[in-house]
């Protein structure tokens, strides 16, 4: 009975340590921070919850539950950088108990600890969780979406069985579908459209993937093949329609709606629309189809942002998403049955949980790589499942589950300590320049 209070007692002891030390004893820093803060201290100097404003001008940069939190902090804790930065802090707590809660109910050997670890430590999680910035908050409320969706599926529920489609990969109750709504209806306070908009392409896209790794006829002797014909199922009309309208979108959206709009629709009226114009316009269009303020990137600038925002975890995230993938893509010539697997053949609930992190990831990671401009924190909210999915791994490899030659953790502890000596060299050089 106290075994999963411990589990979570020991992820917000991590929490604490890794997010709540010292939080408010440095100043803040860059333009984002301060930026943040001086809206939340105009706010709560002017007594006013619903216009954010910079330099007592219009600021159109983020939506309101961030100021909303950090209005709350400066409440409780007064106006300073710890109550700034507080509710970062706070909810990327709540982050790490929801991967901590997920890895527990998706994988076998229950890594939750290890996956909390694993985030709580990587470097980008880590600054962003310490920064009075809106990432936190869109990574929780992200996060919490995909938590719901996940934990209410009759595939998860029942751990192992022949597979329906599309019943057994969507909510089963219609309450699971309401609290989709508010979880995406908050994530539309905290960052915008994009709170919406992915974590319904992940979950249509999720649905569309069972269908084609674990119900459809596959006879395909090679990858081209399978690649033709993962790309026919995908793009194809009926079952996009099936798979989408199933997840009860009539639902979803207008609950998601319900919660954001009240405040969207009010400071629209008292901008005279400026404010809307301003946040849809530029920084959510205009960020997608043009370059700003010289944040350009090729399309693959994810690929290193994320190898060194997720370090030292990173080492392993070749290894990873290669054994994940063979989790869930069938092996070349293996035939199924439509509309279910044949009787002797399952799809446990580990399985279904890779097919869904992969989709997290892959279509985040898509989504912004096509956007002309680019920031390193644009695709924070793919850090939970990057944790989980290796907190799979080395759990799998730590029972011996995987034959994984020794070449490849030999590679990632010489990277190790080739990284340590150049910290360490560089640590010196810049100590010995920048201070006394």
């Amino acid at each position: 009975m106290w075994e999963p209070v411990k589990k979570y007692f020991y992820v917000c002891l991590i929490g604490v340590v890794c997010f709540f030390g010292n939080l408010g004893s440095a100043a803040l820093f860059e333009e984002d921070e301060p930026k943040n803060a001086e809206c939340g201290r105009e706010m709560f100097v002017r007594g006013d919850w619903l216009i954010p404003t910079f330099n007592e001008e219009l600021r159109t940069d983020k939506p309101i539950l961030l100021y909303w939190l950090m209005l709350s902090s400066f409440h409780v804790f007064g106006m300073n950088e710890f109550a700034a930065r507080f509710p970062s802090a706070l909810l990327s707590t709540g982050s790490m108990l929801l991967v901590c809660m997920m890895a527990n109910r998706m994988f076998l050997h229950h890594p939750g600890i290890l996956a909390s670890l694993i985030l709580a430590t990587s470097i980008m999680f880590t600054i962003i969780a310490r920064a009075s910035t809106p990432d936190g908050t869109l990574i929780f409320f992200f996060t919490l979406t995909m938590a719901v969706y996940f934990m209410s599926l009759p595939v998860v529920k029942l751990g192992q069985k022949k597979l329906l489609w599309p019943t057994d990969v969507v909510p089963d109750k219609m309450h699971a579908s309401c609290w989709l709504g508010v979880c995406m209806g908050l994530a539309l306070l905290a960052k915008g459209p994009v709170g919406l908009l992915l974590p319904c392409l992940i979950m249509g896209l999720t649905v569309v993937m069972a269908r084609y790794c674990f119900t459809v006829n596959n006879k395909n002797s090679n990858w081209r093949e399978r690649m033709y014909s993962l790309v026919r199922e995908i793009l194809h009309p009926q079952i996009l329609w099936q798979a989408m309208w199933s997840l009860r979108p009539q639902v979803m959206l207008p609950i998601a709606l319900c919660v954001a709009f009240p405040w969207y629709i009010a400071v629209t009226i008292q901008t005279d629309g400026a404010w809307l114009a301003g946040f849809l316009g530029k920084h959510n269009v205009g960020r997608f189809l043009t370059p700003m303020e010289k944040h350009a990137g090729p399309f693959f600038y994810y690929i290193p942002v994320i190898c060194i925002g997720f370090f030292p975890w990173s080492m392993f995230l070749l290894m990873t998403l290669y054994h994940g993938i063979k989790r869930v893509i069938p092996p070349l010539g293996q035939q199924f049955s439509a509309p279910e697997l044949p009787v002797n053949s399952t799809i446990t609930r580990e399985q279904f949980g890779h097919l869904f992190l992969l989709c997290w990831l892959g279509l985040y990671v898509t989504f912004f790589s096509c956007a002309q401009t680019k920031l390193p924190n644009y695709v924070l909210p793919v850090y939970p499942a990057l944790a989980l999915l290796t907190a799979s791994f080395l759990s799998r490899w730590k029972h011996a589950e995987i034959d994984l030659q020794d070449f490849w953790m030999k590679f990632a502890t010489y990277c190790y300590g080739v990284i340590g000596i150049a910290l360490t060299a560089g640590l010196y050089v810049g100590c010995s320049l920048y201070f006394p």
